[in-house]
């Protein structure tokens, strides 16, 4: 959907499209609406305990991840049920 926003930790980001998507996660391709710069935005449905865990123990993963084939983890919030 091109009209949805997500705010991220006070920054909102427009959604141009979806990219990818999983059991309980989408990809999203998206746009930042102060400068435009372009970004790829996972949400993950955290609908029970083991779940938000999972989210929680990736978050800590891709933080520690360097590598040119890999993209970085620029950012990450937790709220209501869902990670990003």
């Amino acid at each position: 959907p091109s009209s949805k926003i997500l705010t991220i930790n006070g920054l909102k980001f427009i959604i141009q499209k979806e990219i990818g998507q999983g059991g309980f996660s989408y990809v999203y391709l998206v746009k930042n609406s102060q400068n435009n710069q372009l970004f790829a935005i996972k949400k993950t449905r955290c609908q029970t305990d083991e779940l938000f865990s999972s989210a929680k123990k990736e978050i800590e993963i891709m933080n520690t991840i360097k590598h040119k084939n890999i993209l970085q983890l620029l950012d990450s919030e937790i709220k209501n049920g869902a990670s990003y």
